[in-house]
């Protein structure tokens, strides 16, 4: 049964566009010699005679050496990486992939990026898993498919990357490729955003603002939503003012006994009656809505020019920009 405006309190539905929070990992660090050393556990000498031997390991780390020191030769880091993974090295694969992905010594091709994700994947590499995951979900270099991507979301996750477990809490909450299950949209994305992904941060106020798999929680909504516009992430400080809508109406609500669930049950005549209440103890929003009743004849309520009239004045006394915009329109 339709509500009014003023006391419908903003479900904030978390809309997951996938296509805005894709995370797609690639790794392309700035390393020092010493630090590619200290991973290979041998000096770039060593490594270089373990390479020309045919040590698929000490292929990996010549690659890292010319795709991320400063001795940077995209060329040599490909052929390196290329002669590794033909060995079957997992990482080798998955960096391949990344070059493919961005263009990176390479052009781009997605669906190249797709298959080295593919088969460093299935050698177990738990961020080829992320971003394999991702490729289904977005169809990035793949036909998508929902349903392939959520086993390599749930490896990856379970391996603790926090991108893949927010891909596991937009599919349980979509139904995506997996059963809806709010409960377990929950968990995962607070488990992401526990480890400080903004974009999860994000969904999780929305989840504690809408009661999606949680008890509904506007002053925690809020702190993930601060925490998301910290980071700049997209659609953060709408969310906020969203939340500060619905803290403010809960508490207007408060002040005539009424909560917002004993509302969500009231039949129209019920709401009617407590639209009127506000409306004569100053609620400003509740004036313009009444007068939005009047004048439609919404709710049960017979049309009648005449209140409808005085109730958007009562409102645009009270600063209802709204009110002041339907009295122009309407010439009263």
């Amino acid at each position: 049964m339709k509500r009014f405006t003023f006391l419908v309190l903003f479900l904030l539905v978390p809309i997951f566009e996938l296509a805005a929070q894709s995370s797609v990992q690639v790794e392309f660090d700035t390393l020092t010699v010493a630090e590619v050393e200290q991973m290979a556990g041998m000096s770039v000498d060593s490594i270089r005679l373990f390479a020309d031997a045919g040590d698929a390991t000490a292929q990996f780390y010549l690659g890292v050496y010319y795709d991320q020191t400063p001795f940077t030769d995209l060329g040599k880091a490909r052929y390196w990486y290329e002669k590794a993974d033909a060995q079957g090295d997992a990482d080798a694969a998955f960096y391949l992939g990344c070059m493919y992905d961005v263009g990176r010594g390479v052009p781009k091709d997605n669906h190249r990026a797709f298959e080295y994700y593919l088969k460093s994947a299935e050698n177990d590499q738990v961020l080829a898993a992320n971003n394999l995951a991702w490729c289904y979900a977005l169809g990035q270099g793949v036909k998508q498919d929902y349903a392939a991507a959520a086993p390599w979301a749930q490896k990856a996750a379970d391996a603790g990357i926090p991108a893949a477990q927010r891909l596991l809490g937009v599919l349980y909450t979509s139904g995506y490729g997996l059963p809806r299950d709010s409960t377990e949209a929950f968990r995962w994305t607070y488990r992401a955003a526990r480890q400080d992904d903004a974009q999860a941060a994000l969904n999780l106020a929305a989840m504690l603002a809408g009661g999606i798999g949680c008890e509904r929680n506007l002053s925690l909504a809020r702190e993930w939503a601060l925490k998301a516009q910290a980071a700049q992430v997209e659609g953060s400080n709408e969310m906020l003012e969203a939340i500060d809508e619905s803290i403010a109406g809960e508490k207007r609500l408060q002040k005539f006994g009424v909560t917002r669930e004993q509302v969500k049950q009231m039949t129209d005549a019920e709401s009617v009656k407590l639209l009127q209440k506000m409306a004569a103890a100053g609620d400003v929003e509740a004036q313009y809505s009444l007068a939005s009743g009047y004048y439609g004849g919404h709710w049960g309520i017979k049309k009648n020019y005449k209140k409808a009239r005085y109730w958007y004045r009562e409102a645009a006394k009270n600063g209802s920009e709204e009110a002041k915009r339907a009295l122009k329109e309407l010439g009263w």
